[in-house]
Order: C-alpha cells, then structure tokens, then sequence
C-alpha cells in the first residue's frame, strides 16, 4: 500500500510547489531558502521523479509542460490537506455548525446552566445544544465519548481517567416556607428531625444519603415524606407545606421569593459541596472543546465567585 511514496522526500513536492508557482528557478530558490544551484538539483530530482521536464526554457522564460500543469493544483491541495493533518484542525465559533452533549444534574442544569446557554447561543449561533439529566449510564456506556462535558457537584462516581477543572463551593442550607413554625426561630437539630421532609433524589451521588450519614453519627434520624426528582419541584412544594428541604444554597437563593422561601444554616457540620466540569480526555486538545469548557469555567464560576 503507497509503495510510490514510501521514499518519498516531502519537501520535493514542497519544492516543486513553489517552482510551479514561481516559474523561475532563481525566485523559487529564494522562497526554499535554497541557493540557486541547489535549486536547480532539486529540480532535476523531479523531473526524474515524475518522468518529465516539468518546467522549460524558452525565449520567454520558463513554462510549465502540460504534466505540470496538471500536478500544480494537485500538489497545492494535497499539500494544504498533509498541513491540516499536523497543525490540527481550527474552530471558529461564530461558524461552527457543532452539536454540543452536556450531563448535569437538573440543580446543575438550572442553577449555573442558563448563563453558559446564553454565551454559547451568543458566540457560536449556528451550534446545538443537549442537556442530558446526569445518571450512572454516563459512566458505563459506550457513548461517553459522545459526550463533551458532566457538571456535578460531589457524589458521583467519575472514572479515575477523566480530566476535571473546579467551578466553585456551594454550600447546603435548610430551605422552608415563610410560614413554616420554624421560620422566625433557630434552627436546632431536634428541630430539624422533628418536622417532615422533602427530598430531591438523584440516585447516584445522591447528596440526601451524605445528609442521613451525618445525623446517623449524631444518633439522629430525619423523616423524609415526600421524595421527588427534581428540585423546582421541591422549592414548590416546601413553600406551599410544611415540610424542610436540605440542598444546595444558589439555586434557592434565586427563587426565595417566587417560592414563598427562606434560608437557614444547618443545625449540625455539614461539608460545603464542590462543584467541577469533567471530560474524557479523547476532548483534552479538541479546539472546539477548548473553547467549550472556557465558557462553562468562566460563567459558573463568575456565578459562584458573586455568591460568596
């Protein structure tokens, strides 16, 4: 296979590139940084190559035989396809016609998302979007290469190969109703396992577990009577019932008064949660990834940075 090029010399097409273009051994010498003899060697080494004389002389300077004319495109294409294949390829966002795959948590999704959405809608108009609900099969599948970025927070089980950057620390509160009895009052920990919960389930990395952990080494137990998959669906519903909800702080914060909400620190030590992008390291060099995680880094982390 390619047994024509096996002793190929690439910087002859390199040099007969120019001298097609030039035309004149002593210009296309300059442009090889080559002397003008060495030049004219080169060019005998081509005409051998390709069995033809390629350039010749006549009274008005040199012209190219009507082989050359046929290689000249054909050498400048295949040349600029060999330059594509070491320098890489580019990426122009505003261009760009890529489908995006992000994983994340619906907290994720809808308390940091938004700000990346409008960025990347903004800078890359003709790309695609897909948000996927994260979940176990991110990890195991066959497609995980498919996708570019998982944004999570602690608790879930990421492959030791993949490669990850830091977005920020959110911390955990205990979210309830304006009218809750507990409202105007401390929040003590007999208070807070006497009344009912409500609890976002995630199922893996499923932070209401880390939660129970803590109050089991405390000899405590909470009550959980309402579990749901999402957490628009829990702010509403603790801000119409009284019931506690145990989650992260940002995404509450924006919702406090759409909901009916208030916020209280939590009666008992309670590590904060770190929150960071991470992806197969087929991405790490891929320009358009590149510039994909510089977006999610810096608008969630700005998001993070005004929260503190």
């Amino acid at each position: 296979m390619y047994r024509s090029l096996q002793n190929m010399d690439l910087n002859l097409l390199i040099a007969l590139d120019v001298l097609l273009e030039e035309g004149h051994v002593s210009r296309a010498a300059n442009k090889l940084s080559l002397s003008q003899s060495a030049t004219s060697r080169v060019l005998a080494k081509l005409r051998d190559m390709f069995d033809d004389p390629l350039l010749v002389r006549t009274s008005e300077g040199m012209i190219m035989t009507e082989r050359a004319k046929h290689l000249k495109p054909l050498v400048k294409d295949n040349l600029d396809c060999l330059e594509k294949l070491f320098i890489g390829e580019t990426f122009n966002p505003k261009t760009t016609t890529k489908h995006f795959c992000l994983r994340a948590t619906s907290y994720v999704a809808q308390a940091y998302l938004p700000e990346v959405i409008k960025r990347i809608s903004k800078e890359a108009p003709n790309s695609t979007i897909s948000i996927g609900n994260l979940s176990a099969q991110d990890f195991s599948g066959a497609d995980e290469k498919e996708v570019d970025l998982i944004i999570c927070g602690d608790g879930f089980n990421i492959p030791q190969n993949y490669k990850s950057r830091m977005l920020g620390i959110d911390k955990m509160v205990c979210i309830m109703s304006q009218q809750h009895p507990l409202a105007k009052k401390e929040l003590t920990l007999e208070n807070y396992v006497n009344y009912s919960h409500c609890q976002m389930s995630l199922g893996v990395g499923n932070i209401a577990a880390s939660v129970d952990s803590f109050l089991a080494k405390l000899e405590k137990n909470r009550h959980v009577r309402l579990k749901l998959p999402h957490v628009m669906a829990c702010l509403e519903m603790v801000g119409k019932s009284e019931y506690l909800h145990t989650n992260a702080a940002n995404l509450a914060k924006k919702f406090l008064s759409t909901f009916n909400l208030t916020m209280k620190k939590l009666p008992f030590e309670f590590p904060d949660l770190a929150y960071a992008m991470y992806w197969h390291p087929v991405h790490q060099q891929n320009p358009a990834h590149v510039w994909l995680r510089s977006c999610c880094h810096e608008e969630i982390k700005r998001l993070f940075d005004k929260s503190t």
